[in-house]
């Protein structure tokens, strides 16, 4: 299986960065991956891994996540 590399889809340029936002009027920080080159934003995701804090707290709580 050959992997495809990422390219960016306005400039096909293959090398990315990231960078955390607050949007307006949201409680929420947000991360948006883009292009190096041209600044392309290419995808947003939450800033916080809701997973983890959700397995830290169990922890916390003493419950078992199965």
């Amino acid at each position: 299986m050959t992997l495809t590399v990422p390219k960016c889809p306005k400039c096909e340029h293959t090398r990315f960065a990231i960078k955390s936002f607050d949007p307006i009027d949201s409680r929420y920080k947000l991360v948006a991956v883009y292009c190096a080159a041209c600044g392309a934003v290419i995808g947003i995701t939450e800033y916080d891994d809701n997973g983890a804090l959700i397995r830290k707290l169990a922890k916390r709580l003493n419950i078992r996540l199965d």
